[in-house]
């Protein structure tokens, strides 16, 4: 008798845990990423927040991600990081920090996108170039920046500028 006293309670507590298990994962655990190697280059395929991502990594459902957005994270795409030699729609080309203690508003931002959009113009119509990515559609360059809500809790602080190719390709920009 004492011993299905016991029981009881150490089965409520662990059908608890197995739920509350399942809710974390099911309401957005952020995904475990890819595997990198020492140098940090990714060697194996991951899923991933974009803003899990460093700089030369490429992506290979980029366009979808923004397309269809999954609604969680503030916006923040859930994106599959792969290695540069398979093939991919994106790549993260510059991460620009945004020095201020809380969020500095649009024009701000706004204004170092454009500036960072600016810089790396040149490095885009090399890029169109010597890719044969004549047309502005074949190679855009996309920035997520940072909103008011994603800067509380998504902690971004920075400006990330995505290379999005119209026909996925391999190899690095």
């Amino acid at each position: 008798m004492a011993r299905a006293r016991t029981r009881r309670p150490r089965r409520a507590i662990t059908a608890a845990l197995a739920i509350g298990a399942a809710l974390l994962a099911a309401c957005g655990g952020d995904a475990p990423g890819p595997q990198r190697d020492a140098a940090g280059a990714i060697t194996e395929p991951g899923e991933a927040r974009l803003l899990k991502l460093r700089i030369g990594d490429c992506v290979a459902n980029l366009r979808t991600a923004f397309e269809c957005d999954d609604g969680g994270h503030n916006g923040v795409p859930l994106v599959r990081a792969v290695p540069c030699t398979y093939l991919h729609d994106g790549e993260v080309l510059q991460i620009t920090p945004i020095e201020s203690a809380s969020y500095p508003g649009p024009p701000i931002i706004d204004g170092e996108a454009a500036r960072g959009r600016l810089d790396l113009e040149p490095r885009i119509d090399r890029a169109r170039a010597q890719t044969g990515l004549t047309g502005r559609r074949e190679l855009e360059l996309l920035t997520f920046r940072p909103t008011d809500n994603r800067w509380d809790f998504e902690n971004q602080r920075e400006i990330l500028y995505l290379a999005v190719f119209a026909t996925p390709r391999r190899g690095r920009l």
